[in-house]
């Protein structure tokens, strides 16, 4: 992946949104969830088909109305 200012950017913006309060406390309830879909051993296409389950995921801390 190239340096490039818009990837720093992107890069930035990331990691100040896994740094908030609310995203770790979410990712505790996320993660085991995303784990338990995908197991240990997953391949690529198991990842794309993590996208069917991600609404019903964030859902579950109560962001879906």
């Amino acid at each position: 992946m190239h340096n490039t200012v818009p990837e720093q950017l992107r890069k930035l913006a990331i990691e100040n949104v896994f740094s908030t309060p609310t995203y770790k406390k979410c990712w505790e309830i996320w993660q085991p969830e995303i784990i338990r879909l995908l197991g240990n051993n997953y391949s690529e296409n198991e990842i794309l088909n993590l996208r069917d389950h991600l609404s019903d995921i964030f859902k579950s801390t109560g962001g879906g109305k």
